[in-house]
């Protein structure tokens, strides 16, 4: 049986923080995998793009994705904000954050990848702001993510 799959999802997403008016891209998922649209002036037709050449994930359901500023920690600690071209992408299986001006991938987190206290754990539910990532892991394990100044994920339990 041929069934069309339902788009279940939308994500806008700018080239940069400050310029959430000027959409640049969509990023659509329906539940079991992700596409990514590039959007030109409003008399273009949009570019589909593999997510994977900009280092996303496209076998997998977008859960989250959204712009995300980057941070700068001053000479005596202080933190600030600024503006970035900084996406993070979540899914059950991983936290992506890449830079849409370089089309680098600058970090990935994976439950695996911390060895075995989160060994079997799937991303069930997230949520990321202008400077935090947020994820509820099955076995009812919540953790935020904020970045470092080069873009890595710094995990803190609650």
């Amino acid at each position: 049986m041929n069934r069309e799959r339902i788009v279940t999802s939308f994500k806008r997403r700018c080239s940069h923080w400050d310029q959430s008016r000027h959409d640049a891209y969509l990023m659509a998922s329906d539940g079991l995998t992700t596409q990514l649209l590039r959007l030109g002036s409003a008399t273009s037709r949009p570019e589909r793009i593999d997510p994977s050449d900009l280092g996303f994930t496209s076998t997998r359901a977008t859960l989250a994705a959204a712009n995300i500023r980057r941070p700068i920690t001053s000479p005596h600690g202080k933190k600030t904000y600024t503006d970035s071209s900084w996406i993070v992408q979540v899914t059950p299986e991983s936290i992506t954050v890449v830079e849409l001006e370089t089309m680098n991938r600058l970090s990935q987190w994976k439950p695996a990848d911390k060895g075995t206290q989160y060994a079997g754990r799937e991303i069930l539910l997230a949520d990321v702001n202008q400077s935090q990532v947020l994820v509820v892991l099955s076995g009812r394990v919540l953790l935020m993510f904020i970045l470092s100044d080069i873009g890595e994920l710094v995990a803190i339990r609650w």
